[in-house]
């Protein structure tokens, strides 16, 4: 799920202070009050302006009565204080009776009037009332217009807030022209190096970089920059602005080291000019934390964002809506690191305080109510994030229509909360309508795109549709090359994306390939210590895993814990997947001394970090149950497989397919007690969650057919257990193709089956079909290979085919031999084997050093 980050100074609007503060009067102790309230504000000192600007109105009130222009300028000027703060109940009441005063005495068409309908806008656009703003930018534009002509720099300031209203709604064909028409005017009037220019140049750049224009934004904002820099001096605060816009475009663009630059000599600027605790400082601060938060630089981004909000509060108030943006962007800092428990508190704070300022039915809340719906689906709790979504959603599309840029976020978020929930018939309509929004109104090579086509291809990966999943991620892959170049991190993402679908389907070498590229990408922009590159590490590793290449897969995973525990310290969540990892490969070796404490201090860290109730503990007592059971320690793997599936049927509900897997794990341990009664529901309640999933067979469902036929056929019940069997092979022939190790798997249990009816004619060729599909898959010398190996020589040698076994045997001995060493319990079992044929051929002499070493490797073990 994806969480907005609100970066404040990106777009500039010029409405907040339309009046000049200096206003003249007749009254002396009025214009200096006045001219008092402007300095403080600059100064960011809001309380002290707001008690000098209600002198002001004093003293205006007392002496030019109550239907005089000066009166209405103090009252602007209160109410735009009072709308910094946030105040807005107290900032509307105050330009509502300002306009009722100009209109009362310059008439409905002067051009203050229109001011005050500039402040006023603003003011409902800041609480994203956006259907009561547009009346009031229109008609202050149409006043001036009508008044002071066509190309009059008011003319401008307006085309200016209208445009940026239309920006916010995502209407960029609005927009733009008026963008264009602003600053046409600003160049023919002021000339092309005015600070008026470089204010629109800035506000079209902005534009330019949401439609994914980025050399075009780059160009006006470096225009920008220069007329600010020769204009207004290096060290001007508007500088320090557009210097946080160019950082920002940078930032997106994944060149880190340019947006560090930037925003590092904004803050100087900032703090150089306007002290250390002015509200600008504050926006910086937050800019540059979210900067080292993406850089996995945590500790500094936390230190930043900590500074940045006590600014806010101080300055501002504890209730202020950018209060509420430090505590959303600080508890999505926690959150990146799953440090849920302190970013929960965080979230709703922040929700709470825009729902006491803006209301509880206002746009603006959106961010808050995905931010918090996230924690909880991260937090195991889908039921209480659902909720929390479908309002952010109707608030979205209440407020922009339902067929709008902007509501694609809230679509994306639900879908992922029903996809959470194992619900993919709910969240697949979802991602479809989000990427159409996005198709019609960006086109389709836009890069906001790319998070809904990938997620709508998880969710045709997660149900086995390989080829619709993989032709969705190379579009996004393609759309982010062109947009971003080939180097950049969310390039990187893209083809690790690409890699797990080749490694799903059998297609190693292709997705060594994009995993190589990944890692490549990420050490190279991001460093060889960023957990990114752990992921690259993590996915690459499980790759030589599936290959049988433990070696390189243990080389892999190590590098990747210790990048880990580097960057969020031992104990945390990410450490404990990776540990997991890390004991597979131990397990796949039985080395279950090694695997074992593995798996105990990840089931450790999640319980301490998530809780014992989260949906990751059940994952580790699901793994530390199949160690104990690979021990033959079924006492011990029973209860843990119980308590992973009461976790996982009180926070997913009973018919989620995490569910289903917990079921066929706790009734594959009857079936190995052989408490085939015990077995046989569980393995069809598992069975009967996975055939609910409509559309495409997820490959689970095959799993939960095998394990049901090995029950039947355990019972010596042929005739049940064999249609299971092929309609599990057809399952996985149609989503891997014919020459996928899954479907060997599904060809083997077949031929097994009717081997043991004793239709050697039908098992043959199954096995030999078997032993070729292993062999392409990872090569005639990988491990893998073994018990295909066996299996076929199994078959010869019980129809008394020993000069077909033997080699088959030799083969498979020495496999094992270089892949497990010379005294694992696997190669006992491979000695044990040609011994027996040995023997059967008469050739004792040959047979019995075998048999010796065999039981020498089980006495060890013991």
């Amino acid at each position: 799920m994806r969480h907005s980050r609100i970066f404040v100074l990106h777009v500039v609007l010029l409405c907040a202070l339309p009046f000049s503060l200096r206003g003249q009067t007749p009254r002396i102790e009025w214009d200096v009050l006045n001219q008092e309230v402007e300095e403080l504000y600059r100064a960011g000192k809001y309380d002290r302006a707001i008690a000098i600007a209600e002198q002001a109105l004093q003293v205006a009130e007392q002496s030019f009565g109550s239907d005089h222009p000066s009166l209405a300028m103090s009252l602007n000027n209160l109410a735009a204080l009072y709308d910094t703060k946030g105040d807005y109940a107290k900032a509307e009441s105050l330009y509502k009776r300002a306009l009722t005063v100009q209109e009362k005495v310059l008439g409905p068409e002067h051009p203050n009037v229109a001011g005050t309908l500039n402040n006023l806008a603003g003011l409902y656009y800041t609480q994203g009332d956006y259907v009561k703003a547009e009346p009031f930018y229109k008609r202050a534009l149409a006043i001036q217009e009508k008044v002071l002509g066509p190309e009059h720099p008011d003319v401008a300031a307006s085309l200016n807030n209208l445009a940026g209203l239309y920006y916010t709604l995502g209407d960029h064909v609005k927009a733009e022209p008026l963008y264009k028409r602003s600053l046409a005017i600003q160049e023919k009037l002021f000339g092309p190096e005015n600070p008026d220019v470089a204010t629109t140049l800035s506000n079209l750049a902005a534009l330019y970089a949401t439609q994914g224009n980025y050399a075009e934004a780059e160009s006006l904002y470096n225009r920008s920059l220069a007329i600010q820099e020769k204009a207004l001096g290096a060290d001007h605060p508007d500088v320090a602005a557009t210097l946080n816009n160019l950082a920002g475009l940078y930032y997106t663009h994944g060149d880190h080291a340019k947006a560090e630059s930037l925003y590092k000599r904004s803050l100087e600027i900032h703090e150089q000019m306007l002290g250390p605790e002015h509200p600008d400082v504050a926006t910086t601060l937050n800019n540059l934390a979210a900067l080292y938060g993406a850089q996995g630089n945590f500790t500094e981004a936390e230190s930043l964002y900590m500074r940045s909000l006590a600014i806010w509060e101080k300055v501002l108030g504890p209730d202020h809506p950018n209060v509420a943006t430090s505590l959303n962007n600080l508890a999505d800092l926690y959150r990146s690191q799953r440090k849920f428990s302190e970013a929960e508190p965080l979230f709703k704070r922040s929700l709470e305080i825009q729902e006491k300022v803006l209301g509880s039915d206002n746009p603006e809340l959106v961010t808050s109510l995905n931010n918090l719906a996230g924690i909880y689906k991260a937090m195991g709790n889908p039921a209480a994030a659902e909720p929390l979504s479908k309002r952010s959603l109707a608030l979205q599309e209440k407020a922009f229509g339902p067929d709008q840029p902007d509501v694609v976020a809230g679509l994306n978020n639900l879908a992922a909360i029903y996809r959470a929930q194992g619900n993919p018939a709910k969240a697949e309509p979802l991602y479809r309508r989000a990427l159409a929004i996005q198709e019609q109104s960006l086109g389709p090579d836009h890069p906001d795109t790319v998070a809904s086509l990938n997620n709508l291809a998880g969710i045709y990966g997660s149900q086995g549709n390989y080829a619709e999943a993989g032709s969705l991620y190379k579009r996004s892959l393609a759309i982010q090359e062109q947009t971003l170049g080939p180097e950049h991190p969310d390039v990187a993402t893209a083809r690790n994306n690409l890699g797990g679908i080749y490694g799903a389907q059998g297609d190693f070498a292709e997705a060594e390939s994009l995993y190589k590229r990944a890692l490549a990408i990420r050490e190279k922009a991001l460093g060889p210590d960023h957990p990114d590159v752990a992921v690259s590490l993590n996915s690459l590793g499980g790759l030589y895993a599936a290959q049988g290449n433990s070696t390189e897969a243990e080389s892999l995973y190590k590098r990747a814990l210790a990048i880990q525990e580097k960057a969020f310290k031992p104990d945390h969540p990410n450490v404990a997947t990776t540990l997991g990892y890390l004991a597979g490969i131990y397990i796949t070796r039985s080395n279950f001394t090694e695997a074992g404490p593995l798996y105990k201090r990840a089931l450790a860290i999640r319980e301490k970090a998530l809780g014992p109730d989260h949906p990751d503990v059940a994952a580790s007592l699901n793994n530390l149950a199949a160690l104990y059971v690979n021990q033959g320690n079924f006492a011990e793997a029973g209860p843990l497989f119980e308590r992973a599936l009461a976790i996982r049927e009180k926070a997913l509900g009973p018919d989620h397919p995490d569910v289903a897997a917990t079921l066929n794990n706790l009734a594959g341990l009857h079936r190995l007690q052989g408490d085939y009664t015990e077995a046989e529901p569980l393995f069809k309640r598992a069975l009967t969650i996975w055939e609910k999933s409509p559309g495409f067979e997820p490959p689970e469902l095959a799993v939960c057919l095998t394990s049901l036929a090995g029950i039947f056929r355990a019972r010596g019940d042929s005739a049940e257990a064999a249609p299971l069997y092929e309609r599990a092979l057809a399952i996985r022939e149609k989503i891997f193709g014919p020459d996928h190790p899954q479907v060997a798997a599904s060809l083997n249990h077949l031929a097994l089956l009717y081997d043991s009816q004793g239709d050697f004619a039908k098992a043959e060729p199954l096995s030999r079909r078997t032993l070729a599909i292993i062999e392409k898959a990872f090569g005639p010398d990988n491990v893998h290979v073994v018990t295909s190996l066996i299996n076929l020589a199994a078959l010869y040698d019980s129809q008394g085919d020993f000069e077909k076994a033997e080699p088959l045997y030799k083969r498979a001995l020495a496999l094992q031999e270089k892949a497990l060493g010379p005294n694992h319990a696997d190669v006992a079992k491979s000695l044990n084997n040609l011994a027996v044929l040995y023997r059967a051929t008469h050739r004792e002499a040959d047979a019995e050093p075998l048999e010796k070493r065999a039981a020498q490797i089980r006495t060890a073990k013991q």
